[in-house]
């Protein structure tokens, strides 16, 4: 089962909040934090699939990843931005 998350709270900080209904898991989330862009608040149902979204943008199935994937990606993302 999926469980929708709503945006609750945008934060002066630019970070939005988003909380599921079902299940009260609750996240924060600040895209400009390249570290630790979500932050969970209340777990809820961690065996549930969550997702949310925002004007085109989807948080669906967040996982870690370790650093050596994340500097790839954040490598590759670099080298698109400088083609742009």
């Amino acid at each position: 089962m999926t469980h929708e998350m709503e945006l609750v709270k945008e934060h002066e900080s630019g970070a939005k909040e988003f909380r599921c209904p079902v299940c009260g898991r609750c996240l924060l989330v600040d895209w400009r934090d390249g570290e630790k862009p979500i932050t969970v608040i209340e777990p809820g149902n961690e065996n549930a699939i969550h997702s949310a979204g925002l004007g085109g943008l989807s948080v669906c199935d967040v996982s870690v990843m370790d650093k050596a994937m994340y500097d790839f990606w954040d490598d590759a993302i670099s080298k698109l931005k400088g083609e742009l």
